[in-house]
């Protein structure tokens, strides 16, 4: 590639060409509101291209992308993960067709299928303890849910979220070849990996393990701007065409050349410095690491947790500190109070608040002066903490000094160059590497304990949320058909979807989750004192 984007972007700014198109800032506000931003705000003008039918140097991007990640094809996408999920389901199901989908994936992978009208099978992923980050998805349950669903038609896709928000990854090669042995499609929601797989100290991207539509954000964990994200396509099971089709319809037709050129800077650097940059990074983590060893009430959920709860990684970019079991002046301390503390006092703003710990994300971008504040705050709260009785003995602790995990991290061999995607054959050499020869499917039922039920469902979330509806105080609803979502937050995944029936469970649930302060999203009432039903 002769000049990256943004080198064509800057060029023409400092050149005496005078806009006559759109956007109507003319380049002339950068002084005044935006700083040099607007300068390359530019709308498809000569030798820009156009991504929608890109021939130029949009086609070069992104085929440079392609490389970066070893895909056989990658698309840039302005409108965020949610385009590219969108775009997947609808490129590989068609109307009333069945997925196999597990249940903590976001809502856009709900919308796609109320679009759709998909039947959907849900698989549960592991679960240890009501308040603790869910682990990933046993191919056991893949291969019961595909089994399930086939009695009643064949399945389109595999749907799953790896990593999960909390960083908590499922064994993709295993999954691919059970997906792959069944006729469907695996669609991986990587939106919190696109920084996985340039570093042997980080695990694997699912773009190399077998999967054939994984859609990413740059913008969560790589210096990208937000809404930035990658749709990936490897292999031959997905049909070109009918992506491409999609892509028109989700993505808006004036894509953003700021942001695309954020893209392109982003993916630049990484191809240049990926060595260095996870490197250092690497080694930032590490040192913040050792916090475990001199916490007495906080405990970091790390791989070595994620392991011995779950026979599962973790990513180690994502910092999930727990405070189960924590007391403060007589109180319970929660993960609310922890993330408040952390702002007010310490001018720290994490990523997640949930009821039991706070995630605290990080990237190649994180300074050790910001790692250093989050340590010294993290061991003076700590200080000041107490046990609830019997402690943390709710959390396996044991193992943190000298546990030897098999290889979570990616063989030189497998790190990125410019190869294309994983072929069959070393897909199947390669399954259960990211988990110890998939040893996650010999984790034993009691170390996912409390694992929820499926919902009853009743319809289709299209028919559920297009039949007629009222709204209703919770106690009459029990037993009732929903007609909307219940969501928490993020990181995004519904407790209750159109279509499934009301318990009293889930009311008990959902005020619990009030009480505690968590994020409640879906329902028109935002009181949370009605929700729609369906009505008859």
């Amino acid at each position: 590639m002769k000049q990256t984007l943004y080198e064509k972007l800057d060029e023409l700014a400092k050149s005496d060409i005078y806009p006559f198109h759109m956007p109507g800032h003319k380049r002339q506000l950068q002084d005044q509101q935006f700083g040099d931003t607007l300068k390359i705000d530019i709308t498809e003008i000569s030798s820009f291209d156009d991504l929608h039918e890109p021939e130029g140097i949009l086609k070069e991007e992104q085929e440079f992308a392609a490389g970066l990640y070893g895909a056989d094809y990658t698309y840039y996408i302005v409108n965020g993960s949610t385009c590219g999920i969108l775009t997947a389901v609808s490129a590989v199901c068609r109307w009333g067709d069945t997925i196999v989908m597990a249940r903590n994936c976001h809502k856009s992978v709900y919308h796609a299928a109320y679009l759709q009208n998909l039947q959907i099978e849900y698989i549960e992923p592991q679960r240890y303890k009501e308040g603790y980050p869910v682990g990933p998805v046993l191919t056991k349950e893949i291969e019961h849910a595909l089994q399930r669903a086939e009695q009643k038609q064949d399945v389109k896709a595999v749907i799953l979220t790896s990593p999960t928000y909390e960083g908590v990854l499922s064994d993709i090669p295993a999954i691919a070849e059970i997906a792959h042995a069944h006729h469907a499609v695996l669609i991986v929601d990587e939106a919190h990996g696109a920084h996985l797989g340039f570093s042997t100290e980080f695990p694997q991207s699912a773009v190399r393990q077998g999967a054939d539509l994984i859609v990413q954000s740059l913008h969560k964990t790589l210096p990208a701007m937000t809404q930035t994200a990658l749709l990936h396509i490897c292999g031959d099971r997905v049909d070109l065409q009918r992506v491409q089709y999609y892509l028109d319809i989700y993505e808006t037709s004036s894509p953003s050349y700021v942001m695309m050129a954020s893209m392109s800077k982003c993916l630049h650097l990484i191809g240049e410095e990926k060595d260095s940059l996870f490197s250092a990074f690497d080694e930032k983590l590490q040192d913040f690491y050792e916090i475990r060893e001199q916490l007495k009430h906080i405990t970091i959920l790390d791989d070595v947790w994620a392991w011995n709860t779950y026979h599962a990684y973790m990513d180690p970019s994502k910092i999930n500190i727990c405070v189960a079991g924590c007391m403060r002046d007589g109180s319970i301390y929660t993960g609310k109070r922890l993330s408040a503390e952390l702002l007010e006092k310490y001018h720290i703003e994490t990523e997640m608040t949930a009821e039991q710990y706070v995630i605290a994300m990080t990237s190649v971008m994180d300074t050790q002066e910001g790692l250093d504040r989050l340590k010294a705050a993290l061991l003076e709260i700590d200080s000041k903490l107490s046990v609830v009785e019997s402690g943390k003995s709710t959390i396996t602790r044991s193992g943190y000094k000298g546990t030897e995990l098999p290889p979570r991290r990616i063989s030189d061999e497998e790190k990125n160059t410019d190869s294309d995607c994983k072929t069959e054959k070393n897909v199947k050499k390669n399954a259960g590497q990211s988990a110890g020869q998939n040893s996650m499917l010999n984790v034993e039922e009691e170390e996912a304990e409390h694992r929820a039920d499926s919902m009853q469902t009743a319809y289709t979330i299209r028919e559920a949320m297009d039949h007629k509806q009222k709204a209703v105080g919770w106690r009459d609803a029990i037993g009732r058909i929903s007609a909307e979502f219940v969501i928490v937050y993020p990181p995004g995944a519904p407790l209750l979807v159109p279509g499934e029936v009301i318990t009293q469970e889930l009311n008990e649930k959902v005020r619990h989750y009030q009480k505690v302060g968590l994020n409640l999203q879906g329902m028109q009432d935002k009181t949370l004192q009605r929700i729609c039903i369906v009505t008859e």
